[in-house]
C-alpha cells in the first residue's frame, strides 16, 4: 500500500520511545531527532489508529499528540508526526504584527514631531511679533 504525500509543513515521522520520554522531548527541543532509518529493527511503523489519513490531518485542525504530563500514553512502536512548521508559522505571524505596530509606533512620532516642529515655528513667529511690537511701543516712550 503507497503512502500518500505528506503535506511540505509535516515533518517526517519519528519513532517514539517511550522509555526515554524525556531523551525525546529534549532531542525534539534542540532540533535533534532520530529518523526511522537509522533505527535498527525498526523497518515498519504501525500505523495510526483512525482513518488512513489521520495523521495528515491540517495543522489547524490537529490536537498536539505528545504532551510532557502524558507521555506514556503512546504506546513503544508507533510513529507520531512532529510538527515544525506551526512554531514557525506562529513566529512569522509575530514577526508581521511586530513589524506592522512598528510602522504604526513611526507614523505617530513622524506626525507628533512634525506637529511639535510646527508649534515651534508658530511660536517663534509670536515672539517676533512681540518682540517689534515691545521694540516699538520702547521707540515711542521718551
Amino acid at each position: 500500500m503507497a503512502m500518500a504525500p505528506q503535506p511540505s509543513y509535516y515533518h517526517p515521522l519519528f519513532l517514539y520511545d517511550s522509555t526515554r520520554p524525556e531523551e525525546l522531548l529534549e532531542a525534539s527541543m534542540r532540533g535533534e531527532h532520530r529518523h526511522t532509518a537509522d533505527l535498527p529493527g525498526a523497518p515498519f511503523c504501525s500505523p495510526l489508529p483512525g482513518p488512513p489519513l489521520a495523521g495528515l490531518m491540517p495543522v489547524s485542525n490537529a490536537a498536539p499528540l505528545v504532551r510532557q504530563d502524558h507521555v506514556g500514553a503512546i504506546p513503544e512502536g508507533y510513529y507520531v508526526p512532529i510538527d515544525t512548521y506551526l512554531g514557525s508559522k506562529n513566529a512569522a505571524e509575530k514577526r508581521l504584527r511586530n513589524a506592522k505596530a512598528s510602522a504604526r509606533f513611526r507614523q505617530r512620532k513622524r506626525a507628533q514631531e512634525q506637529a511639535l516642529s510646527q508649534e515651534i515655528t508658530r511660536l517663534q513667529k509670536r515672539v517676533r511679533e512681540l518682540e517689534d511690537k515691545l521694540a516699538f511701543y520702547e521707540r515711542e516712550t521718551p
